[in-house]
């Protein structure tokens, strides 16, 4: 049955998905927020989030796996109503796991981004379908200057255009006027517990209704009064009061006040706008349904009845009668009673105020997620209950019997209990979802419990109920609070997981990965491959490769666009953009290689206990031809290769996981790249003996192989410098790559040749040929021309491979489109030689399986003339297709995958396949988990279309189960985030300029920022002397424990600042100077020396303590003795008293700036006995617009000649860096300076 008039729609909070352009996200290096507010004021949730406020509790939705729950977290003893919302438990951190916070290190910073994001928002609104979106309007956004009540033009810009955007898309806006985000200043004097909110958001209501009230005509004044109070006496919700000081008076306080605001708002929109704009006014209500523990005991019946009057009851009681209900003052006086309690605390409504309260709603919004069984507190429990609010409702809930027919039936008693004890008001069912941890689908539930509310929605209206529509939480994930973003209500994408069930038993799923990809150990046991040399030559083309949607004010502000499309852009989906050369003089922009990858070669176990723990059946990887024979020169088998792969493909074994290898993935030798590589016939005389090896060491395990990878794609590099070896496009297109390719065909034939010869009768094993497929669409399906472009592109790439492993021929299309263009180009060469009969007979079904990668689809038209006189590719012309990377829908992608298999199929008579890459890649940083799991869904269901129409296809492998190294990709794109785990690191620092961190003790100009006249010269004191106890702790931490084995070395940052006296003539000035020296950067590195305070550190103190009549020692463990009284100017900061001199900033010449880089130099050899000297940060300032390129220049030439001078004077310097290859958050400085552009 379907209610027409049932408003289908989403919502969702301003602080939970709204992110201010206000809060400028300033990262330090560390990437630490600090938020600077322009377009709206600080709320108590940024403050909460900011602060040490936020109570680090883990919520869980019910279900979280008991091995979790043991292994991190520690049951919560006493449950809170606040625990029960949106159905979650609670379960708390020990203080051991939350010490730096980065399990809960989510706030609304940034939150869902929506405040840049409404294009975005309201597109995916329309594509879900709704009819309505509810939104909450941020107060802080509004009047972001609460003293002067101005209104924000930023904010209701913002709301204006969301409004708008909306109604041009046929969906209704409903706005909330208030979502828990109270404004921090009032926090400040109690929030809503204080009085003083009756005069800020009736006024804040009337800005709403004025600027947007013609547009929106349904409103809320209040979102959950009761639970947006809990924060008053509980740590757990903002703004977070300690609950054992303030529960059970305060709370009722800001419930008494809400109320009263609430119907304020109600008011100004009744008696100022109703008339004119026509529109309603709401309260919203979070409603729990409470059942009884046991429903055949009238005590337990009675104690769910005061629970539902202590939350949802209360305030609809009090909306519809202006009056506290009986139950809840006579739960107050209870306790009042017992513990001898003689304030009222619950503050009476007044004549007026109930007047005003009665009655002002127009209809309710009402929220529902779950339902649960109470039952009387016990005495014990009641004495065992600090929280006094707890202690008035005197139930305890189970949280874990309710089953889910009883949330269901939940759902329609809370609305029968409206109809009856609010006489049928109109209800709108502002939330309603089902919550996923992140990471667990939980789809099926989700689905069960939807049609599960659903169907009691649709009852209710039968039961003449008067719903009026109904919202999900959220269209789009949200922060929830102080859940974070544990919860996922909604992933925005029709997400369902495909059964393995459903693949027949013996069919293998896994994962692939290629050696250079992922082995690292590049100048280990064996030679150099043309990827080594590729990237660590000039040769690498550094072209930025993006999937699609990459921002255009990226594209814009950073990169230009290629003019050329090139075959290899669509590898594995991607577009290309290049980097103007100015941008990448110095290639740190491009600096990924295979020197490391993921480091496979030295993580045997780990990878496989990672492949174990994902569950594979086969995992697919490459063998690089260049460590099994190192010393191609004589053919000498490498031992420490095959010792490597003997010992993978064991631990692969004993894991249960089948081992499959390909023998060749782009990583050709080097030494072949000086002849020509691939292009030169040489490469039959290598590879099967290469073969051979393999199969003799590894054949007796290893039963399925690959000889080669992607050929044509591999050849790519033989006519474009954007693949390696990377020859030159002008020069050897159309020629070179046509030679790789007829080499490559025949090389691979007698590889499967050695096996199928002198291995497959013992061995039992099968040889495949790895062809990469893109499926071509024709861009206008209905244009003949276009029809023959698409076939004649699939018979150029994939198409290509599989006609000569088939037939042993080049194919008549790809012989064609070469004929026509050497006519048309005056050539009278043959660019693609001919198979001999011999050779014809070698390749004809040189294979026993395929396997076929496949990511992507595209369509292509005919390349114009003038497109065809603009490509300086001739393998580009004989191709003559123009690909639209863009256009090609996500279904056509899945579609693409059947095709290509029905493709070989037909084309290959059936033969069988093995899916050997497929994969989703997401940009570093960027989490497109839903498209991800869209992807893999949409292929695995086609997937097994082909195995019903009876497509041979006996195996799959995801790429990758971990994130290699995409060749000229980098590691931009992430196909799998298994983090490869960096334990390289050979030097560490264990803390930065000490002298510098420990300001903050005493002035307000650094973090923490204590105030400079009552700590200077106390707590800095102490914070250094900790700072250097810890360093020399972890330095003996690594010495003792880790320095044998891991060949590192720890030092300590140093910051040094050369002070020269003012009057170099003047003794004074120059004993001024040294002490600087000596309470700066000469205090660490003398206590580092000698492990004591230098003589004339102590000696400034002491003076200085005899002045001020200061009777405590202000350092640590440390003697002093007397020194005369000097003279000194007037400091009220006691630390600047101590040093006793007074820098001129702007006196200094530049070179005098330079010459004190050595100074500092020398003065470290001296003092340290020339210790080994690492320069960790030097750079030159440019105030932000200014542009001093020169003098920056100017300044690091000096600096570098003064280093070459500290190494002609032997000074131990054996390494340097420029601060900062990006610009960084300078702390107090924020982003005036800039390091680096």
């Amino acid at each position: 049955m379907k209610k027409q008039n049932l408003r289908a729609s989403y919502q969702r909070s301003s602080f939970q998905t709204i992110f201010s352009s206000g809060h400028q996200l300033e990262l330090t290096k560390e990437g630490a927020i600090i938020p600077q507010y322009r377009d709206k004021a600080e709320s108590i949730w940024d403050h909460y989030f900011h602060s040490n406020e936020a109570n680090r509790s883990f919520r869980y939705f019910l279900d979280l796996p008991e091995s979790v729950i043991e292994k991190h977290i520690q049951k919560g003893v006493k449950p809170r109503l606040a625990d029960l919302y949106k159905g979650m438990g609670v379960y708390e951190f020990p203080s051991s796991a939350i010490e730096d916070g980065t399990h809960f290190n989510f706030n609304g910073d940034v939150a869902a981004d929506s405040y840049h994001k409404t294009d975005i928002d309201v597109k995916l609104l329309k594509e879900l379908g709704v009819q309505v979106y509810r939104f909450s309007i941020a107060p802080t956004r509004i009047i972001p200057r609460v003293h002067d009540h101005t209104p924000g033009k930023e904010g209701i810009a913002y709301y204006n255009n969301l409004v708008d955007k909306l109604i041009e898309n046929g969906i209704t806006p409903m706005v909330s006027l208030y979502h828990f985000d109270v404004e921090e200043c009032f926090n400040k004097i109690g929030g809503l517990s204080n009085p003083v909110s009756y005069k800020f958001y009736p006024n804040f209501s009337r800005i709403c209704f004025e600027n947007f009230g013609d547009r929106v005509k349904h409103w809320s004044t209040a979102a959950d009064i009761h639970l947006a109070t809990e924060g008053y006496s509980s740590e757990h919700f903002a703004p977070g009061y300690q609950e054992s000081i303030f529960s059970g008076f305060l709370e009722y306080e800001a419930i008494h006040n809400s109320m009263i605001t609430q119907s304020l708002m109600w008011k100004v929109y009744n008696d100022e706008f109703k008339e004119k704009q026509k529109g309603e006014v709401s309260l919203t209500i979070d409603g729990v349904w409470y059942y009884p523990k046991d429903p055949n005991n009238p005590e337990h019946q009675k104690c769910a009845e005061s629970a539902r009057m202590s939350t949802f009851g209360l305030i609809a009681h009090i909306l519809s009668t202006g009056q506290y209900p009986d139950e809840f003052l006579e739960a107050i006086d209870r306790t009042n009673k017992r513990e001898k309690i003689r304030v009222d605390r619950a503050r009476q409504f007044t004549k007026k105020e109930q007047e005003l309260i009665k009655g002002a709603y127009d209809f309710i919004v009402l929220n529902y997620y779950s339902s649960v069984k109470v039952r009387p507190m016990t005495d014990e429990e009641y004495e065992a209950e600090p929280n006094l609010k707890k202690r008035d409702r005197g139930f305890i809930m189970d949280l874990h019997s309710t089953t889910e027919t009883e949330v269901y039936e939940g759902f329609l008693n809370i609305l029968r209990w409206f109809k009856e004890k609010m006489d049928n008001p109109k209800i709108f069912i502002g939330e309603n979802g089902f919550p996923e941890e992140e990471g667990i689908d939980d789809s099926e539930k989700k689905i069960a419990y939807h049609t599960g509310i659903l169907n009691k929605l649709l009852e209710a209206l039968d039961e003449n109920i008067n719903v009026f529509g109904y919202c999900i939480w959220s269209f789009i994930d949200t922060l929830e609070f102080t859940f974070g973003r544990d919860l996922e209500f909604m992933r925005n994408c029709g997400e369902s997981f495909v059964s393995t069930k459903q693949f027949p038993d013996n069919f293998l799923l896994g994962t692939s990965t290629g050696a250079y990809q992922v082995e690292g150990a590049w100048n280990e046991d064996k030679a150099e491959s043309i990827w080594d040399h590729y990237f660590h030559s000039n040769e690498a083309n550094r072209s930025f490769r993006y999937f699609l949607d990459l921002p255009e004010s990226v594209i814009e502000k950073h990169i230009q666009k290629g003019v050329k499309p090139r075959l290899a852009d669509l590898y594995k989906g991607m577009g290309v953009y290049e980097f103007p050369s100015s941008a990448i003089e110095d290639g740190t922009h491009f600096n990924f290689n295979g020197d490391v990858a993921a480091d496979s070669y030295h993580k045997t176990d780990i990878d496989v206990k990672l492949l174990k723990e994902l569950g594979v059946q086969v995992y697919r990887f490459s063998i690089a031809p260049t460590r099994i024979i190192p010393r191609v020169h004589d053919h000498t088998p490498g031992k420490e290769g095959i010792a490597y792969y003997n010992n993978l493909i064991d631990k692969l074994i004993e894991n249960g996981i089948t081992p499959m290898v390909s023998l060749y993935h782009f990583d050709v030798g080097e030494c072949f790249n000086k002849i020509g590589g691939l292009s030169n016939p040489v490469s039959y005389k290598f590879y099967p003996n290469f073969s051979r090896i393999c199969f003799e060491n590894f054949g007796d395990r290893v039963k399925h192989w690959s000889t080669a990878a992607d050929i044509h794609l591999a050849t790519e590099g033989y006519s474009s410098e954007h693949f390696a070896p990377g020859y030159q496009e002008s020069i050897f297109s159309g020629f070179l790559e046509y030679e790789a390719i007829h080499n490559s065909m025949i090389t691979q034939s007698l590889m499967w040749k050695v096996y199928n010869d002198e291995f497959k009768e013992k061995q039992k094993g099968e040889v495949s040929l790895t062809i990469d497929g893109v499926w071509y669409y024709p861009k206008d399906p209905n244009n003949p021309e276009h029809q023959k472009c698409a076939e004649s592109a699939r018979m150029s790439t994939f198409g290509l491979i599989a006609h000569i492993l088939s037939t042993g021929q080049y194919p008549d299309e790809f012989l064609e489109a070469i004929d026509r263009t050497n006519k048309r180009e005056k050539i009278r060469v043959d660019r693609a030689r001919q198979f001999t009969k011999k050779e014809q007979e070698l390749i004809k079904g040189a294979y026993d399986f395929i396997v076929l990668n496949y990511y992507s689809s595209v369509k292509v038209r005919p390349m114009t003339d003038e497109e065809y006189e603009a490509e300086p590719n001739l393998k580009k012309r004989d191709r003559g297709f123009i690909m639209d990377l863009h256009s090609t829908t996500e279904t056509e992608v899945y579609e693409g995958f059947l095709n290509i298999l029905r493709w070989f199929k037909e084309k290959m008579d059936n033969p069988k396949i093995f899916i050997g890459e497929n994969g989703f890649p997401e940009e570093e940083g960027i989490d497109d988990s839903e498209k991800k799991i869209a992807y893999h869904t949409g292929i695995l269901n086609k997937l097994l279309e082909a195995l019903d129409e009876n497509i041979n296809v006996f195996g799959y492998c995801i790429w990758s189960f971990i994130d290699t190294l995409e060749f000229t990709f980098g590691r931009d794109l992430e196909f799998m985030r298994n983090c490869v785990d960096y334990k390289w690191v050979k030097y560490w620092t264990t803390f930065p300029d000490i002298h510098l961190a420990a300001e903050g003790y005493g002035s307000e100009h650094f973090a923490p920022g204590y105030q400079e006249p009552i700590f200077g010269g106390h707590s800095d004191y102490q914070v250094l002397h900790h700072f250097i106890n810890t360093h020399a702790m972890a330095y003996q931490l690594y010495n003792n424990e880790f320095k044998e084995k891991q060949k590192g070395q720890i030092r300590l940052a140093i910051d040094g600042t050369w002070f020269y006296p003012k009057n170099p003539n003047n003794p004074e000035h120059q004993k001024s100077a040294e002490n600087a020296r000596i309470s700066t950067f000469g205090l660490i590195a003398h206590v580092l020396s000698t492990g004591k305070y230098p003589d004339e550190f102590l000696e400034s103190i002491y003076r200085t303590n005899k002045r001020e009549k200061i009777g405590v020692n202000r350092v640590q463990h440390v003697k002093i003795r007397p020194m005369t009284d000097e003279e000194f100017a007037a400091e009220p900061n006691l630390k600047r008293r101590d040093r006793g001199y007074f820098m001129d900033l702007h006196n200094t010449a530049e070179a005098e700036v330079f010459e004190r880089f050595l100074n500092c130099l020398k003065w470290i050899k001296e003092k340290m006995n020339n210790p080994k000297i690492f320069v960790g940060e030097n750079g030159f300032p440019e105030e932000d617009g200014i542009d001093e390129s020169e003098k920056k220049i100017a300044y690091h030439t000096g600096i570098l000649n003064k280093l070459l001078e500290t190494l002609d004077e032997n000074i131990n310097v054996f390494g340097y860096c420029v601060w900062s290859f990006l610009d960084t958050l300078e702390f107090t400085f924020r982003r005036d300076l800039e390091f680096m552009r």
